[in-house]
């Protein structure tokens, strides 16, 4: 007669090295589509810079017209430049 291990249900612990092995696998494959999740939206983030963008609208002492207001009060901009930004940004 060999020594053998048994726990309470005779099945040698097989079943929790069987539990075991599935919750490494599970936790494996959530973590690779985690990684690829987030890679794709790195992908995202980066790419976002481009001509396709929504503008942002401010309003108050920072939007676009106010801005131009000031830069051609200050003399940064002469009246040409004035109305080209101004067409430009369609204002």
């Amino acid at each position: 007669m060999g020594w053998r291990y048994d726990d309470q249900f005779g099945n040698g612990g097989h079943d929790w090295a069987m539990a075991g092995m599935m919750i490494f696998w599970v936790v494996a494959i959530a973590l690779v589509i985690w990684f690829v999740v987030r890679a794709s939206d790195r992908r995202v983030m980066v790419g976002s810079h481009s001509a396709h963008q929504t503008p942002v609208v401010s309003t108050g002492e920072n939007s676009p017209k106010a801005i131009l207001d000031r830069r051609l009060a200050n003399g940064d901009i002469n009246p040409e430049q004035y109305l080209e930004a101004k067409n430009l940004l369609g204002l």
